[in-house]
């Protein structure tokens, strides 16, 4: 049964291709451009969440979502990169306890490379 990854990112373009790019690496893959797919997280279950940080059409960003996951004993454990074009990625990362980060423009063999290493743990 392949591993589970869930993508939560306001940009199509960016689901379309993180969602070929995974998918053509044996994962399986659920997209959502909102937030609001959280409510049925225990529901997907995912192995991994690759979460972006600017969200403007969801209620909360990524990085309020991240704090809360971590927060949550039943979510907490769920690795979740976060993958944005803001500046401080690194210290919204630190703040929101986010397990990595990759910054947009992303290298697809980094953001790869970080997804392997998660999962494999």
């Amino acid at each position: 049964m392949p591993q589970k990854i869930l993508i939560i990112d306001d940009d199509p373009d960016i689901l379309d291709m993180m969602s070929t790019l995974l998918t053509g690496e044996g994962y399986e893959v659920v997209l959502s451009d909102t937030s609001e797919i959280l409510k049925d997280l225990l529901a997907i279950a995912p192995d991994l969440i690759l979460l972006d940080v600017n969200m403007p059409k969801s209620p909360h960003n990524g990085d309020v979502l991240c704090d809360t996951l971590k927060g949550n004993l039943k979510t907490n454990k769920i690795p979740v990169i976060l993958v944005s074009g803001e500046c401080d990625l690194e210290i919204i990362c630190s703040n929101c306890r986010a397990d990595t980060f990759v910054a947009k423009p992303f290298d697809i063999e980094i953001l790869s490379a970080k997804i392997s290493s998660l999962l494999l743990l």
